[in-house]
């Protein structure tokens, strides 16, 4: 079968990322005939994707939308609408091909993309390897688990299997997929050595998307895999797209043990659970290429972490702080909520003492130090809370039809409403400052 598997649009000027999940839907589909297309690309417009479409004449066209929006008060974007905008652009060019769309962002809101985008004919919610082979291979739509697709004029829905192992999937195909347009760029390239999350944040959405059980990948093939992107294809910075890459630790430590073994001419980074990171580790990842480690503690305060539910405290925040000051070469960022549950003057204080010190202190050894609002976003536990204080109406849509619809989806500590405020002044504020610098009007 002839098929075409398209990145959805970011909408605006971003840094490109891989498509890594269409790479992994490509190694399901090796017997057929695929082609790739990331619109983000610079030199990809519409022109030719229909150019691709018109010679290529696809039978299935599969589209993955990974990102709603950008979760970023600071910096809210809606994903959504040019997604939709291209869908329709390549119903009108593809007007015979079954239009599919699967990704994190359609798994979220299956129903909503469906009925808003009625170009497209099915989808497919959560992992799609599977299901997108058999629906490649003449399997019919209505008896496959986890699909979405059109009955008498009204979405109908499948309800998804279960999640499968890794020794079921397909490995990445990363010759059909090409990776060469990202190898230079800083994370472009991800990799992924897991599936499935078992911590229990307040605001996630990871084990819904992939699972509570964790579904590793083979260390030696994680390895492998790197060094034939590093070596054959090029790639001198990647990162690890797991939720925590030190969750669990014996499985860091042998891929860590690898990479270092290996010395291969690239550097990484990946995002680190505070409790179980020790300066044995952060040894072993430094010699091993890592260059950042990325830390999302949320709160620092442990009633705000105890209702978050992070499996973190305030020491172990505080412990990764102390490595940072002691570790020569260890660089890394932090993502803090500005005002999470359980927040009070005090605490606030105090991480804003933390963010000074962080920029002017340690400025060669921070990359990055992000103060933020939870989005609030379907069966997590920060939606319950939200609706319970109030903080969000219970019937407001959590797919918006619009950017203004998105501003009133975060969550805040109504008792430290005035933290919330003087954020958002703050953002203005900053926004008005990027305007000038560029020159842009102020009115």
């Amino acid at each position: 079968m002839r098929i075409l598997l398209i990145q959805a649009p970011l909408g605006r000027s971003e840094p490109v990322v891989y498509p890594l999940g269409l790479a992994f839907l490509a190694g399901a589909l090796r017997a057929h005939d695929v082609v790739v297309f990331d619109p983000n690309l610079p030199d990809s417009n519409t022109g030719k994707l229909r150019d691709i479409i018109a010679q290529h004449q696809p039978e299935l066209i599969g589209f993955s939308l990974r990102n709603i929006d950008s979760q970023m008060l600071r910096d809210l974007h809606f994903y959504l609408p040019p997604f939709q905008e291209l869908v329709r652009d390549v119903r009108r060019s593809a007007t015979a091909a079954s239009l599919v769309v699967g990704g994190a962002g359609f798994s979220l809101f299956p129903e909503e993309v469906m009925a808003r985008t009625p170009e497209l004919d099915l989808g497919v919610r959560l992992e799609g390897e599977k299901t997108f082979a058999a629906l490649a291979g003449g399997q019919a739509a209505a008896s496959l688990p986890g699909i979405y697709y059109r009955k008498n004029g009204r979405v109908t829905a499948n309800p998804p299997g279960p999640f499968q192992d890794f020794s079921e999937l397909p490995d990445p195909d990363w010759n059909t997929v090409n990776v060469a347009p990202y190898a230079g760029q800083r994370g472009a390239v991800g990799i992924q050595t897991k599936r499935g999350c078992h911590l229990k944040c307040a605001y996630c959405t990871y084990p819904l998307l992939n699972g509570r059980q964790i579904r590793r990948r083979d260390p030696a093939v994680v390895v492998d895999e790197i060094e034939y992107l590093v070596r054959e294809r090029g790639v001198r910075h990647f990162t690890f797209v797991d939720s925590m890459l030190n969750i669990p630790e014996d499985h860091a430590w042998r891929i860590l043990e690898l990479l270092h073994q290996r010395r291969l001419p690239a550097k990484w980074s990946g995002w680190f659970h505070e409790r179980p990171l020790t300066e044995e580790m952060v040894k072993l990842a430094l010699a091993a290429g890592c260059d950042e480690f990325q830390f999302s503690p949320d709160a620092y305060n442990d009633r705000a972490l105890a209702a978050l539910h992070k499996e973190a405290t305030t020491a172990d925040i505080d412990k990764v702080i102390a490595l940072l000051e002691r570790m020569p070469g260890m660089r890394a960022s932090f993502n803090f909520f500005i005002n999470p549950p359980h927040n009070d003057l005090r605490t606030t204080l105090r991480l804003l003492k933390l963010f000074v010190r962080a920029k002017t202190q340690w400025r060669d050894r921070i990359s990055g130090f992000v103060l933020a609002s939870p989005r609030v976003e379907p069966d997590t536990a920060i939606y319950a809370r939200a609706v319970r204080e109030g903080v969000v109406d219970a019937a407001l849509p959590l797919l918006p039809e619009s950017v203004e619809g998105l501003k009133r989806l975060f969550y805040y500590n109504r008792g430290t409403a005035y933290v919330e405020y003087a954020f958002r002044a703050y953002i203005r504020a900053w926004k008005l400052r990027q305007r000038l610098r560029r020159g842009g009007s102020v009115a």
